[in-house]
């Protein structure tokens, strides 16, 4: 299937979900148009040059994601049981209390949490977290 739309982000991304293997613009010349049959009868792919970059960068930052996402399997199991915690907005304190442990040791574990998944400030982990959806 080859869809012609808008030059529009949320077009090209939304046809590929559904199964395009080709993507052209609605002001196409009719040698693209062969050109993107062709490929696709062909078993390959065209997307329109002018859209090419708005997908590697979707898929660059879905990569990203993932990539932390994953790391999630790096954390020892206090730092897993810990970061929910902080997703859920309790501070250093309440979490020691929590987990009887010293706020210096919650403290050790949010650093650990936060280098291995590359995070610099608390926000990011909460929004980590929130999309890692914790029960």
């Amino acid at each position: 299937m080859i869809m012609t739309m808008h030059d529009d982000e949320e077009y090209l991304f939304r046809a590929l979900k559904v199964g395009a293997s080709g993507y052209l613009l609605k002001n196409a010349y009719d040698e693209e148009m062969l050109e993107a049959i062709r490929a696709v009868y062909g078993g390959g792919i065209y997307i329109h040059p002018s859209v090419a970059p708005a997908l590697v960068r979707e898929f660059l930052t879905k990569n990203e994601v993932d990539e932390k996402i994953n790391s999630y399997e790096l954390l020892s199991k206090r730092e897993q049981e810990i970061l929910p915690l902080i997703a859920l907005g309790y501070g250093n304190k309440e979490i020691a209390e929590k987990l009887f442990v010293s706020v210096k040791t919650v403290e050790a574990h949010k650093t650990s949490i936060m280098h291995k998944l590359g995070f610099e400030k608390r926000t990011d982990l909460v929004h980590y977290a929130i999309k890692k959806k914790f029960d």
